[in-house]
């Protein structure tokens, strides 16, 4: 049973009082709406087939938004006529709930993209519950009897609705500005890349300022967030910035990338170049992909030799672009042209291999494989982390990639710090730290984590944290997919989807 099913469960014995009482406004919610009611504490709640798939988000928002008009109105109309404080108290947290949950119905970043062609964004579906959530404990007062004791006896459920609300509201708001922040970065980066692209010559300082907050992230100990957008995805939302496909593809791989580099890097002046710069270098390390046809960087199939030929050249187109039109950077284009080229000569565009690939470019390569597999493909779903590290050191061992390089990866460790996990008795985790001394690389599964769930998949009352290290028998099983996230944590914390 999830945790917010148990919450509506603790309330289900008001609503057989609600549903004997009459209407509460002539506009009100039907008593089959109100039987939808629980219904719509999951993912899943039906809408009329006639709506289309690109606006099922927003018609979804806005009849939240109705309910919680309907809802705020009903209650004004139909009050006990006497109340005690703390019931007159929790009546008003309900209100300033509704009137902190309205604004989100217009929310462009729970909407979803205009191509969306999945299910329900679990951020929607969060907030829709919530809507649910509050509605009930506003019309719960309604039901209260006269009597003071009563009252004070049914003022402690609703009090742990409005609590839970709260904490749900705090994490909603966390998840949106993880996203907004996401969503500016990638927007940053395709008018860059676009004006790169054009010759318009970009301002350094925009790209280095870019770079420098990856870099804080990383040093923060912030979890890196995998980035992916269609290739012929051309906004982030309705109404929002639109880019030529498929720059929003390549802007999002480079960013992934840009956020590996950040923690790979390090303070070691072998590579070359300043941190900075290397993560710059990510940023700009595609730009030439811009002019790959966007049903190439979509086919799900094989590619014929003359499509690879296509894709290819977009290394060299690259590296002259950004020697073009980005001089200051001049010194990087060699990393660029050759971050495609293999050790044992098996890479493109020219067959280097061994000594004639630079210690840089060996880095971006890895870089730039992990950042790959992390992220779906049109061939291909989405590696978790783990995969994505062992399969980049295989190619090490492969005589492909760098080994040293690749070792670096290490530093990222196989569970990434925010990566949810599974242990091996059942129990849910976030990675919350991989401690290692310096000079050394992390224990590979067994970092400090937060426990938030049992081996029933229901949700703790707060997180535990747990030093897999230091215990003896809790290890790591697998990491979680985006689907388990969404469906064993999304209703409690959304910010970790």
């Amino acid at each position: 049973m999830s945790d917010s099913r148990v919450l509506l469960n603790r309330i289900s014995t008001f609503r057989r009082k609600l549903e004997q009482m009459p209407t509460l406004t002539e506009n009100d919610l039907s008593r089959e709406e109100l039987t939808h009611l629980e219904e719509q504490a999951g993912p899943d709640a039906p809408l009329d087939e006639q709506v289309d798939l690109a606006n099922r988000q927003q018609a979804l928002l806005e009849r939240s938004l109705r309910t919680l008009q309907s809802t705020s109105e009903a209650v004004a109309e139909a009050m006990p006529s006497a109340l005690t404080a703390r019931a007159r108290r929790l009546m008003e947290e309900g209100r300033a709930l509704i009137a902190e949950l309205r604004p989100f119905a217009d929310e462009p970043l729970l909407a979803g993209p205009p191509h969306a062609s999945d299910d329900i964004d679990p951020l929607a579906a969060f907030y829709r519950e919530l809507v649910s959530m509050a509605e009930v404990s506003l019309r719960m007062v309604v039901t209260f009897p006269e009597s003071p004791s009563a009252q004070m006896r049914l003022s402690e459920g609703l009090e742990s609705v409005i609590v839970a609300i709260r904490e749900r509201l705090a994490g909603l708001r966390l998840a949106i500005s993880d996203r907004r922040t996401d969503h500016q970065r990638i927007d940053t980066l395709c008018g860059l890349l676009l004006a790169l692209d054009r010759g318009s010559k970009p301002m350094l300082a925009d790209f280095a300022r870019l770079a420098q907050a990856i870099l804080d992230d990383a040093h923060a100990g912030k979890p890196m967030r995998f980035l992916h957008d269609a290739p012929a995805a051309t906004q982030a939302f309705a109404g929002g910035v639109t880019f030529p496909a498929p720059l929003r593809f390549i802007a999002c791989h480079a960013l992934t990338t840009a956020q590996v580099m950040a923690r790979l890097i390090g303070t070691s002046t072998e590579w070359g170049c300043t941190p900075v710069e290397a993560v710059m270098l990510c940023l700009v390390h595609d730009v030439g992909m811009a002019r790959v046809p966007v049903e190439l960087l979509a086919q799900p199939g094989p590619l014929s030799i003359e499509q690879k030929r296509q894709i290819e050249a977009h290394a060299h187109v690259s590296a002259d672009l950004v020697a073009t039109h980005l001089p200051e950077l001049a010194g990087l284009a060699d990393a660029i042209a050759t971050h495609h080229e293999r050790m044992d000569g098996t890479g493109y565009p020219q067959g280097h291999h061994g000594d004639q690939i630079a210690p840089l470019s060996r880095l971006l390569a890895v870089a730039d494989e992990y950042a790959a597999r992390v992220c779906s493909r049109a061939h291909r779903p989405a590696y978790d982390p783990r995969t994505a590290l062992t399969d980049t050191l295989m190619e090490a061992d492969h005589n492909k990639l760098d080994r040293a390089a690749a070792e670096r990866l290490f530093l990222l460790a196989f569970y990434p710090v925010g990566t949810l996990v599974e242990l091996n008795d059942g129990r849910i985790a976030r990675v919350l730290a991989n401690p290692h001394r310096p000079g050394e690389y992390p224990e590979p599964a067994q970092p400090v984590v937060a426990v938030v769930g049992n081996n029933r998949g229901e949700m703790l009352p707060s997180p535990q944290p747990l030093d897999l290290l230091a215990q003896e028998g809790p290890t790591i099983l697998r990491s979680l997919t985006m689907e388990q996230r969404a469906g064993l944590i999304g209703r409690r914390y959304p910010e970790w989807i």
